[in-house]
């Protein structure tokens, strides 16, 4: 995973010390999901848990709510969503919900009904004032959530900034959490 990093990255704007501090933040981030991964015999680490531990510096000061049934997920997928996710908080931080006090976070995941497919459907919803109504640039972080590309986990990724917010949502195929081995 590291390696696929360093190679998915460009020197932004030519700054090395900013590559760095990038590389820094997201290998702490992978570290943290494998210090949940091997508290597990079977390498595996439940989703809510990895969704609260992204969020734990915020708990506190911000409104957030973590809901969805108890799944576990192996390590190859919970890499994939640590650093999603660890994306998703970064970018509400910088632009979103989290760096506003009024700022709220719902972190929601389903099974849809078989007529939807029957896909595991992860939910990120900010609501509250936005810092920027647009996106000013695609970067790294667009590549790892899939925002026009595949995401790092799971397929059909979709990011909506609303008036008040940001809504971004992802499917896991039923076929995908088999092959990963999520139950």
């Amino acid at each position: 995973m590291i390696r696929a990093l360093v190679n998915m990255i460009d020197i932004p704007d030519n700054d090395v010390a900013k590559y760095k501090e990038m590389l820094i933040d997201w290998i702490r981030t992978l570290e943290a999901t494998h210090r949940i991964l091997s508290r597990h015999a079977n390498l595996s680490g439940m989703l809510h848990e990895l969704v609260d531990r992204e969020l734990q510096p915020f708990k506190e000061t911000r409104d957030i709510t973590i809901s969805g049934p108890s799944l576990t997920v192996p390590s190859g997928a919970a890499e994939g969503l640590a650093m999603i996710l660890h994306e998703l908080t970064t970018n509400s931080v910088k632009h979103g919900a989290l760096g506003d006090p009024n700022g709220k976070v719902e972190v929601k995941w389903r099974f849809a009904s078989e007529d939807e497919g029957d896909d595991l459907v992860f939910d990120w919803v900010e609501s509250g004032r936005r810092k920027s109504s647009k996106v000013v640039r695609r970067g790294f972080g667009s590549l790892i959530i899939g925002v026009d590309s595949t995401p790092l986990v799971g397929h059909s990724p979709n990011m909506e900034i609303t008036e008040d917010g940001l809504r971004y949502s992802l499917r896991v195929s039923r076929k995908e959490i088999e092959e990963f081995g999520l139950q």
